[in-house]
């Protein structure tokens, strides 16, 4: 159902509110707007836009960019977003108070959206705490990528996302993702 289009880091940045990546591969390679992107450490980001040799890639660092993820030792559903601050450092967003997490629990791709396989390393749980008055923790996550040392990715392509995309479409079901 995957395959993994390599492809080369030709521009980076990472201390911006809005970080993007260029990689040397586009239409002519299979790449198209929306797939995801991966290194070997784990996740990368989105295709923005794309060129008959070049893609652009929203970055996991930009604060438009959420990934549907779960803890890999509870099988708890949540999002990851960064908050514009550290480059090593995001934010997994709806994990219930009742969630007893450990320093060092895996956080992975859910598998949810037609994007990412399930089981994509994001990072591991650094924190976890409650707030007063939130129903949900607050629980910062260390990536496993290092996005300052980035130089080859693979980007992700669904071969059945169309078909899934147009179901969830015609169900009603369809969310932003």
């Amino acid at each position: 159902t995957f395959r993994f289009i390599p492809g080369k880091v030709i521009k980076n940045s990472v201390r911006l509110v809005n970080n993007h990546l260029l990689l040397n591969i586009g239409r002519a390679d299979g790449v198209e707007p929306g797939m995801g992107v991966v290194s070997g450490s784990g996740v990368i980001g989105r295709v923005k836009a794309v060129s008959q040799n070049y893609s652009t890639i929203y970055s996991l660092l930009h604060s438009q960019m959420l990934v549907s993820a779960k803890i890999r030792r509870t099988n708890t559903a949540g999002t990851i977003r960064w908050e514009g601050d550290n480059y090593r450092t995001a934010t997994l967003d709806y994990i219930p108070r009742h969630i007893k997490l450990v320093k060092g629990d895996t956080v992975v791709t859910s598998g949810y959206n037609a994007i990412f396989p399930e089981g994509i390393m994001i990072g591991r749980v650094l924190s976890a705490t409650q707030e007063q008055n939130k129903m949900f923790l607050t629980v910062k996550v260390q990536l496993a990528v290092n996005f300052d040392n980035l130089t080859f990715v693979y980007v992700i392509n669904n071969t059945r996302r169309a078909e899934r995309d147009a179901l969830e479409a015609r169900s009603g079901i369809k969310e932003n993702e």
